[in-house]
């Protein structure tokens, strides 16, 4: 039996509530909420003294309706701000540890040094309470001994009993002391300016950071015995055995300093950047992790790790931790995000932002509660009370929007709390008319304990290969989606990740325009089909009969090419055999006209002229092996009768059966005669050698003669330029080369014709 404190006149109960845990809330008119949890009787402040209603919710808050100070959510708190008496309460701290004797210290921005012992604040005097002017760090070793940084280039030991004063070794430019480290070996590590010191009380040995690093402002010693060190110039570096060895992190921006070090027992180290998230140095290789990650902020200022395996960080955005496994998870593949949980919003503290450019500046103390120095005073986080939320939330599907328009959704879509695996959830389907241009849904997940750190994933099946964030906005939206069944699929984690194992589905069908159908799609692929076959038809047909008219052309060309080689022959070459013929029996008779021999040899000359047109014409001879056959004779006689040897190489009869047009065959009976009547009227040669080789795709012909050659540059007349011109008409090329003395040789080089012209 509890008795109720005297309030003021009037006061009286009520409401009363017992909770999930036996306790009993009692609200008041006059006197506000009372817990009695079975021993004792406390008051939890509220804006108004007079209560008037009391509830528990799903996640076990308790909700208070006042009367003028509107309805208030109580449960405890994981963070609150430092307010005790005599503590520096609203003040920024610049580093602070604890002791082995369990007191804690604190440095503060103002340069003004506290300690708390046994619950009782004590504000150490600068320069009358403690031998330093102005204190800037400090930090504890095993032995109980606190060192303390000051501004005048020395540094301060608390013993337990007393303050001792140690100079440090002079230095020219900056002396402040941003980072202080006692490590198990007695020595004291000291970041001074762009120097780190380290040794025993008066015992110092200096070692200097890599060139255009910036100041010192961080210091961790890691299981493998090396002291690591991080400046505001982005430079990593560690030492041991008198070595400086520095650490390059490509991924880090210039001008991006390192604010945190937090060496781990497997000898990795984690390190917190000024804009580059964080960065996991293990052997030689280096990670970020970063926003695109998933991590709240990528300026990172305090680094801690607490007994349940889970990282904390602080930086210009507040307080945030996640698992240390799942940010091992991003840097070795096996998960692409980090779910990070952001503690400030939910309890009325937005704002906090992490004081950075000294260390320590966080800790975690035996009892599991975190400090951290920000902006708005020293933060302290229940890390029991952090995580503890084991109710997830419900997921639904609030509202659907289609083309700008929203539609209603039956309440057993939107509420439906189903297992994944099962399909066959009732009247969940909805039908949407044709013409979807764009999609939206908006989502729900019923928490009131840092809704902010409420998890919402999504798929919608047929469009999302996975599962995507819906973020703060708790929306999704798509452009045009075609016609087809889909099911959107909803799930949600509560601000510890904590998930039901349910998904929220809502399954819908868009129906298709009529040319959009199956059977429109046939019908059109059918008419295609049709049409394309009837295109094919009309142009085979067209081709056919084109190829027709040519061929009978053709036959009509060779038809009366033949006639016409046939009458020549017939007709005229007999004629002219006869006017030889008179000609010769006349002369052989006596007569003395001197016409009659001239008579005879011009019928003889117009007998080998008509000779060779009827060659040329005669459709018959349209072969490359007939050019073979005509032109040997021809050179033969040529050569004979001016005393020349003559020497052929010609093509295999295999190889030289190949077609060839009459103009083609005349102007190259007519270039090679030309050559070879030139070599017997001006080289003087004893022998002509006439060489014919035919490949696939070309013809070669060489005439070499063995005379006296020329001089390119002395000849005169056409009958060169004649030659070149015949071959160039033809695509070919004609190329002559002669010295004096040396011969001449001209070589033809020809396509073949892709087809012998008519």
């Amino acid at each position: 039996v509890a008795e109720l404190p005297a309030g003021a006149p009037g006061t009286r109960p009520s409401y009363l509530l017992e909770d999930r845990e036996g306790r009993v809330w009692i609200g008041t008119f006059g006197d506000g909420l009372l817990l009695w949890d079975g021993h004792t009787l406390a008051k939890i402040a509220l804006p108004n003294q007079d209560v008037s209603w009391l509830c528990q919710d799903h996640e076990g808050s308790l909700w208070a309706a006042t009367s003028g100070g509107g309805v208030c959510c109580v449960r405890p708190q994981s963070i609150t701000m430092l307010d005790e008496p005599g503590a520096p309460v609203m003040q920024t701290a610049r580093a602070l540890c604890t002791d082995a004797r369990g007191d804690i210290w604190v440095v503060l921005q103002t340069n003004e040094l506290f300690t708390r012992r046994s619950g009782h604040w004590q504000h150490w005097k600068n320069g009358k309470d403690w031998p330093g002017s102005l204190a800037t760090c400090v930090c504890a070793d095993a032995a109980g001994n606190v060192w303390i940084g000051a501004d005048d280039n020395s540094l301060v030991r608390w013993d337990g009993t007393g303050f001792q004063k140690f100079p440090l070794p002079n230095k020219v430019g900056q002396t402040r002391i941003r980072a202080l480290l006692a490590i198990p070996d007695g020595e004291v590590w000291i970041g001074r300016g762009t120097d780190v010191l380290h040794g025993r009380e008066a015992n110092w040995e200096t070692l200097h950071s890599p060139a255009r690093s910036g100041e010192v402002q961080a210091l961790a010693l890691d299981s493998k015995g090396r002291v690591w060190a991080g400046t505001s110039g982005g430079a990593l570096f560690f030492m041991r055995n008198g070595t400086v060895s520095p650490m390059p992190l490509p991924g880090l921006k210039q001008g991006q300093g390192i604010r945190a070090l937090l060496p781990l027992a497997d000898g990795t180290l984690w390190v917190g950047t000024d804009g580059s998230g964080v960065v996991r140095v293990r052997g030689e290789s280096s990670h970020f992790i970063n926003t695109t990650h998933g991590l709240p902020h990528n300026v990172v200022s305090q680094l801690a790790l607490d007994t349940q395996g889970r990282v904390w960080g602080a930086g210009d955005r507040g307080i945030f931790f996640t698992a240390l496994d799942a940010l091992n998870g991003v840097v070795e593949g096996r998960a692409t995000a980090v779910r990070c949980t952001t503690l400030g919003r939910a309890e009325g503290m937005p704002g906090l932002q992490a004081n950075s450019g000294y260390t320590p500046n966080i800790m975690l103390t035996s009892e599991g509660r975190l400090w951290s120095a920000t902006r708005s005073g020293i933060a302290l986080v229940n890390t029991k009370l952090a995580g503890g939320n084991l109710i997830p939330p419900t997921p639904s599907i609030e509202t659907l929007t289609i083309n700008g328009h929203m539609e209603a959704i039956p309440r057993t879509t939107s509420a439906l709390a189903t297992d994944a695996s099962d399909k066959a959830a009732p009247a969940t389907r909805m039908t949407l008319d044709p013409g979807v241009r764009s999609l939206g849904f908006e989502f729900g997940a019923t928490s009131y304990i840092a809704p902010e750190n409420v998890g919402i994933e999504y798929q919608l099946e047929g469009v999302d290969e996975t599962w995507r964030s819906a973020g703060l906005e708790r929306s999704a939206s798509y452009g045009h989606v075609p016609p087809g069944d889909y099911t959107m699929r909803l799930r949600t984690t509560n601000n510890d990740g904590i998930g039901n194992g349910h998904e929220a589905l809502l399954r819908f069908k868009i129906k298709p325009y009529y040319h959009e159908t199956l059977w429109f799609h046939l019908l059109a692929i059918t008419c295609a089909v049709g049409l394309i076959s009837w295109v094919v038809q009309r142009t085979l047909k067209a081709r056919y009969h084109r190829q027709s008219e040519d061929l009978r052309r053709q036959a009509a060309v060779h038809a009366e090419r033949t006639r016409i080689a046939r009458d020549m022959h017939d007709q005229i070459g007999a004629s002219l055999t006869q006017i030889c013929m008179l000609s010769d029996i006349a002369l052989a008779h006596g007569t003395d006209s001197p016409q009659l021999p001239r008579l005879a040899s011009t019928a003889r000359q117009a007998i080998t002229a008509l000779d060779e047109i009827v060659w040329a014409v005669d459709p018959a001879q349209d072969r490359f092996n007939s050019l073979i056959e005509y032109i040997a004779p021809q050179i033969t006689e040529l050569t004979n009768a001016a005393g020349l040897s003559c020497h052929f190489e010609f093509p295999s009869p295999h190889s030289s059966e190949r077609p060839l047009a009459a103009a083609v065959r005349h102007q190259l009976f007519l270039t090679i005669r030309e050559a070879v009547h030139n070599a017997i009227k001006h080289a003087q040669a004893s022998e002509i050698k006439l060489c014919i080789e035919a490949t696939a795709s070309e013809l070669s012909i060489r005439i070499t003669d063995d005379g006296q050659g020329y001089a390119p540059s002395s000849t005169s007349g056409h009958g060169l330029e004649n030659m070149n011109s015949r071959i160039t008409s033809l695509g070919g090329t004609c190329a002559i080369t002669s010295q004096p003395g040396e011969g001449t040789t001209i070589a033809i080089l020809l396509p073949w014709p892709a087809e012998a012209p008519n």
